[in-house]
């Protein structure tokens, strides 16, 4: 039975829908599941359901535990999620939290200054998009909620500087991804048989300029937060929030909560400041070193760009974990009676968090290997392309796909060794090429990391929006319908600046950026401003 090629774009609109209708966003992804396996069982209801629960536990990696072969990659990451739970739960039991929230209260008088604290604290945490996530949004919840700052506010503000932001810093966990897909898809200062002849880590470094999706998006975060921008879900949940108190839009909060501070009266910044300073602290030292920062001599840059960081940060987590419950001991902020009860906490704090991270690991899966709905995408829209369109196109296609696939490593797999060879093959001339003979390598590149981070940033199944929503204890949905609201704006900017990136190419590639980004972000805060106005005029015409 020949099955039409199309039909491998249904299992997402198919999640998505269902998302939207039932608001339940585990019960969607498992249903999406389930409809690509049938798909790619040729409609077989006995394939489906054996594909499905292959997949699902294969995605588990839990298998490895038993065989102890593989990479452990996903094992390190739920230990990982549960570390950060039972370290949030113990910084809150040992008064951290509370200590925290009364010393930046000297500091923080205003709503305003509250939601620039949480976009700092995004700041110190760098290394990694799931530490962020996790992080801020259990700190900052006392804090915001203190001045009654609606929960989808604070995650969207977390999730606008986690991938976003940390795609940019080139010490972080997306570095080494990112630099190995470009050895693998051709470029190399290494290999003869290489398409483009550069290092790879140069290559990256001359990318940031054009992610400028993450630029965009992280000075409009700053401009709504400055200038009280306010419209949509966000501005209906604000208001709830100031007339009656209750912070996630009038419904009952999400069952994810901790234990509450033992030690109201006297809580000390030294249990807040210990596991968050040992945890990053712990990361980096253990990126040098298993990057060979200190046996190998390499630089610090290579040796963090070598390093594996998913045992690292379950390693780094542990310790942490380990030090932070043994002074917290010695100090007598919490006793052995009381840790049982705090795992208990961290991990019913992450488990909603780790099963749909399971089931959407699973939907990505038979997207990418099984169904191909990326390269079909991809296929489409690559045929007959001005290539001076190359940077816009590749960045609206690539930004589809994540948003579909939920995630944006996956997706950086299928289009850059997609994007590399097309690009070599329009000049016409023999590889290895160098930098200067392919204008439009950087802009493209840049368009495909941004669009990879566009869809981390929208998709409903994104790990990053999973776990924003978890950290903060919001509703998923709500949060989902935030990002799209103010995120369309920065996305309209980011494909306009691509449009004049591939337009103006042949001008010198300073000028030509400037031009670009500067238009974009122009474009994206006068789209913020008119939508703010509208929404202040609709609020006077109903008093």
């Amino acid at each position: 039975m020949q099955i039409p090629q199309w039909i491998v774009i249904i299992p997402p609109f198919i999640t998505f829908a269902c998302a939207l209708i039932t608001k339940k966003i585990g019960r969607s992804l498992l249903l999406g599941i389930f409809f690509a396996a049938f798909i790619f069982g040729r409609f077989s209801l006995d394939i489906a359901i054996t594909i499905t629960t292959a997949r699902l536990w294969a995605n588990t990696q839990l298998y490895e535990l038993f065989t102890w072969t593989g990479t452990f990659n996903n094992i390190y990451i739920y230990g990982f999620l549960f570390i950060i739970g039972i370290i949030t739960a113990l910084i809150n039991a040992t008064g951290g939290t509370q200590a925290y929230a009364k010393k930046i209260k000297q500091y923080v008088h205003s709503k305003k200054k509250a939601e620039f604290a949480s976009l700092f604290l995004s700041l110190f945490l760098f290394l990694d998009d799931y530490l962020s996530c996790l992080t801020v949004g259990c700190v900052m919840r006392p804090l915001t909620d203190h001045f009654k700052i609606p929960r989808v506010k604070l995650a969207f503000l977390i999730d606008s500087l986690a991938a976003p932001f940390i795609i940019m810093v080139p010490v972080s966990s997306w570095v080494a991804v990112t630099c190995n897909q470009l050895q693998k898809s051709g470029i190399s200062d290494t290999s003869s048989a290489s398409l483009v002849f550069a290092d790879q880590f140069y290559v990256y470094l001359l990318t940031i300029p054009f992610l400028f999706y993450s630029i965009i998006l992280i000075i409009n975060t700053w401009f709504i937060i400055d200038q009280r921008i306010s419209f949509g879900t966000i501005k209906k949940h604000e208001s709830l929030a100031e007339k009656t108190g209750n912070l996630f839009g009038g419904k009952n909060p999400p069952t994810t909560t901790v234990t509450q501070c033992a030690h109201e009266k006297n809580p000390s910044l030294i249990d807040f400041m210990l596991p968050i300073c040992l945890l990053v602290g712990l990361v980096i030292f253990g990126l040098l070193y298993q990057g060979g920062f200190f046996s190998e001599n390499k630089t610090f840059v290579k040796a963090l760009q070598n390093a594996d960081s998913f045992p690292v940060l379950f390693f780094a987590s542990l310790t942490s974990l380990l030090i932070s419950v043994a002074v917290a001991t010695v100090r007598k902020r919490i006793t052995l009676s009381t840790l049982p009860r705090i795992i208990y906490d961290g991990i019913k704090l992450m488990a909603p968090a780790i099963v749909i991270l399971i089931l959407a690991w699973t939907f990505s899966d038979l997207l990418t290997h099984y169904l191909h709905t990326g390269d079909y995408l991809a296929y489409l829209l690559s045929g007959s392309l001005p290539i001076v369109l190359f940077p816009l196109i590749f960045y609206l296609l690539t930004a589809l796909i994540a948003t579909m696939l939920g995630s944006s490593w996956a997706t950086m797999f299928i289009m850059i060794p997609i994007a590399i060879p097309m690009l070599v093959t329009c000049t016409h001339l023999p590889p290895p090429l160098v930098l200067y003979q392919i204008p439009l390598l950087i802009p493209t590149l840049g368009a495909i990391l941004s669009g990879a981070v566009t869809g981390d940033h929208l998709s409903p199944i994104a790990s990053t929006t999973i776990m924003a929503t978890t950290s903060t204890g919001t509703h998923l949905i709500d949060h989902v319908q935030t990002q799209l609201a103010y995120s369309w704006p920065t996305v309209l900017g980011t494909a306009l600046a691509f449009l004049l990136a591939g337009l103006t190419v042949t001008w010198e590639r300073l000028s030509s950026l400037t031009v670009s980004l500067g238009i974009g972000i122009a474009v994206s805060i006068t789209i913020l401003l008119l939508f703010n106005y509208r929404a202040q005029k609709k609020k006077k015409i109903a008093k």
